[in-house]
This record gives C-alpha cells, structure tokens and sequence, in this order.
C-alpha cells in the first residue's frame, strides 16, 4: 500500500514523541513540529507519489502570516526533516522535497548582543526574580533554556556541569561552563537565601516556580516595556543578546576563538567567527583598538 503524506508524518511525529521522553527533544521543539506538520498534513492528504516540489513552495506562499525569513526557513525545515527521516528509515524511496529557491539567500534574522544602557536598566528597573536571571546570563553568557533549566545539584564550587542540555544528542556528555569568582559567590549566597525552599530550580519566577520559555519572556517584555525600551520586533532586547554580550566582549577583550567555544558550548569555533565576530566588525571603536594594537607590534618589530 503507498504510503501517503499524513501517515508519513504520523509515524514521524511518534518518533518524536519518543525522543522528548527519552529527553533528547524539546517541549517547545515537539509541539511547533506537530502543530506545523498536522496542518501540513490537513492541506496535502495525497499518496507520496503524488508530491511535488511544488507542494512545499505553495505551502509556504499560502500562509502570509509568516512574514520574516526566519519563519518560513523553520517550517521549511520541519517538513523536510520529516522527509529526510522517512527515506533513511525507508518508508519512501526518497525525499520529496528539497530546500525551495525561494528561501535561498533570504538573510537569517542575527540577535544583537545587549546595550549596556539596556542592561542597566534592566537591572535598575526589573523585578528581583529577573535581575537575578539577567546577571547570571550576563556574567556566563549561556543559553536562556540552560538558565531555566539549572538545579542545584549542577551548580559546583567553581563550575556549573549540565547533564540535560542542547547539544547532548550531539556530544554524548554534560556541558559544562566556567565561573568567575563574583559568579560563584552570587549563587553560594543565592543557595544560602534557598535553604529549605522545596524547588530544586536555581531561578525562580515571582510566584516560586519554575521558569519556561513564555513566562520568562512575557516577563522581560513586560519590565521592558515598563521601563521603555524598544520594543520593534526585530530590534526589542531579548535575554539571549546577553549570549551574544559575552561573546563580543571576550572578543574585544583578546580572548580566542577556542576558548569562548568552550565557555559556551560549541564544539567549533565557526559560531563564534562568523555570528559573534559580525558584531564586532561593525564596531568602529573596536577597529580602532585593533588598528592601534598592529601599529604597536608593528613599531616594536625589530629591523632586518
């Protein structure tokens, strides 16, 4: 019997669901998949040897709501990882889809890293429970889902060793970041104000709890907002330009390549030339020092 796009899809989706209990996928990631994958399905329930190209080009054009580059490469993405699976588990002779040439060369939407006038007046302004998020963010320069997932039984003297994280399908071991020394006094006495709070999460939210990803959001807009500051959607401040803070200062501070990939988790250093590195060639005040300093290794190059 032919297989047809919604039963190829169903299958995908249990498979899925399999990797989210085992934890190797994410809540967030499982139920954008679903959700754009099922009305995927709805629009084309047709035999797999019916698809065309044309297919996923319609899909994408049919939905104007998506209207940022980022959006549409997402979706693009998620049914084509659900093709691409189906052919190496041979269910299909082969994908019916490949990357549209509309989305080719459409440019990627880049975080900025942080102002400091933003920062301060996020730490001036804010709520306890969010200053507290945004100094650790900002003195780690670690991923948000890392922050709101960290207990206390990953928090040591002078390091933080994350078992569940990101990339552990990839690397098969615990990520682990540095502290400097104000970092591990700032959670030795923020573990001292806990004693005796039953939740085992490191951050909490105003109410007690745990964060996720919406309330932690809407939470950051809201004193954003409050405190005014920009709020256009592709330039309003995020948690995660903090991450890109950290990796733009340990640049300009001299700090290679190799060692801010290992602070933050990557396993090579392109992240850090090509995304992080975009900010500051556009920082004059940094090509200035960069000039300076050739000028002054330049001066003290012994003659032949």
């Amino acid at each position: 019997m032919t297989p047809t796009v919604p039963s190829i899809i169903d299958l995908y989706l249990e498979s899925l669901l399999v990797r989210h209990v085992a934890g190797e996928y994410a809540k967030d990631a499982l139920s954008n998949a679903r959700r754009e994958l099922r009305r995927f399905a709805d629009s084309f329930a047709i035999a797999i040897t019916d698809c065309r190209q044309h297919d996923l080009t319609r899909w994408l054009s049919i939905n104007p709501q998506w209207k940022s580059s980022c959006t549409k490469k997402r979706v693009a993405s998620t049914i084509l990882a659900c093709f691409r699976w189906a052919e190496e588990e041979e269910l299909v002779p082969k994908c019916q889809y490949h990357w549209p040439k509309s989305l080719k060369g459409l440019p990627d939407k880049v975080r900025r890293p942080a102002d400091p006038f933003e920062y301060v007046a996020l730490m001036r302004g804010g709520s306890r429970e969010l200053r507290r998020a945004l100094f650790f963010l900002r003195r780690t320069g670690c991923r948000t889902c890392e922050m709101r997932e960290l207990c206390w039984q990953d928090v040591h003297d002078d390091h933080i060793s994350l078992e569940k994280h990101k990339t552990r399908r990839k690397t098969g071991r615990a990520r682990k970041y540095g502290l400097d020394r104000s970092t591990a006094n700032f959670l030795r006495a923020l573990r001292r104000n806990r004693q005796g709070h039953p939740e085992d999460h490191v951050f909490l939210n105003c109410e007690g709890g745990k964060w996720d990803r919406h309330t932690f959001a809407r939470h950051l807009r809201r004193w954003a907002k409050r405190i005014g500051l920009d709020e256009g959607v592709e330039t309003r401040v995020s948690a995660y330009c903090l991450r890109h803070t950290y990796a733009v200062d340990a640049i300009e501070a001299g700090v290679t390549s190799r060692q801010i990939a290992d602070q933050q988790g990557h396993e090579r250093t392109g992240m850090i030339d090509t995304v992080y590195g975009s900010h500051t060639r556009q920082r004059t005040a940094h090509l200035n020092s960069v000039a300076e300093d050739i000028l002054r290794k330049r001066l003290r190059k012994p003659k032949e």
